[in-house]
This record gives C-alpha cells, sequence and structure tokens, in this order.
C-alpha cells in the first residue's frame, strides 16, 4: 500500500530533535509506513524501563532503535564529521543533546544510539560499518 508521506524527502544524516515526532510526521506513521508489522512503540528493558521508538532515527536510517545514547549507560562517545549526534559537555564527560551546528557543540558518533528491539545496546550503523571495513582489510 502506498502512502502520502515522503519519507526520504525529510530524512537526513544528523538527529535534529525529533524523538516523538519529527517534520508533522509521527512514531505512529514510522510503525504503519516504515518499520515491519511486529515493531512496537515501545519496549521494555528489565532493570533499566521503558524506551520509546526514536521516530525520526526510525526516518533516517530505516531501524528500529528505542530511546537515546544517554539511555545506554556508560556509553562512549568520539567526535567525527559524520556523526549523526550534536552533543555539548556542560560537565566534564557528559554529554547533552543539543541541536545541530549549536554554538560551542561537537558531532560525534556514540558507540550505542539506543535500545534495539531486543533490549540490548543497539551499536551505531557508522560502527558497524568501520568494524566491517576493517574486518576485509585484515582478511588475508
Amino acid at each position: 500500500m502506498a502512502h502520502a508521506i515522503d519519507y526520504s524527502a525529510v530524512a537526513n544524516n544528523f538527529y535534529e530533535g525529533g524523538f516523538d515526532s519529527y517534520k508533522g510526521i509521527t512514531r505512529d506513521d514510522v510503525l504503519r509506513d516504515i518499520l515491519p508489522d511486529n515493531t512496537d512503540a515501545s519496549i521494555n528493558v528489565p532493570g533499566k524501563g521503558t524506551f520509546y521508538l526514536n521516530t525520526e532515527y526510525a526516518i533516517d536510517y530505516r531501524r528500529a532503535v528505542y530511546g537515546l545514547p544517554g539511555s545506554v549507560p556508560g556509553n562512549p562517545w568520539k567526535p567525527s564529521s559524520v556523526g549523526y549526534w550534536w552533543i555539548k559537555e556542560y560537565e566534564p564527560n557528559v554529554a547533552t543533546l543539543v541541536p545541530p551546528n549549536t554554538s560551542g557543540a561537537t558531532r560525534v558518533i556514540f558507540e550505542y544510539d539506543g535500545y534495539g528491539k531486543d533490549g540490548q545496546p543497539y551499536q551505531n550503523i557508522t560502527i558497524e560499518i568501520i568494524k566491517k571495513s576493517i574486518a576485509r582489510t585484515m582478511d588475508f
């Protein structure tokens, strides 16, 4: 079934704060149009709580990721010109997500972007690609 929303027209490669909705597109729209039918709007991670589907992430990467990088305790980050997230460190070693190009902000890659459907930390797509690329160059 075709839907009237052109997701490719709003998708990009950085987070702009569209957790619950993004440019008029809701979590329900994403669940209906983009992700597999068995995708839930939220997951419960034992001992950690309930986490909701990140709407903007689903639009940008077509993947179900729940919560935000800060939802994963001890989640490290590195500055990167291709990072999806923008942060400021108001306190040393404490990342606060901020809008893109905020004065004094740094574009980063977190090791984990939130949680996957299975409740395990979801590894950043860029890190997956880098690891696969390194593995291929090491394969003699």
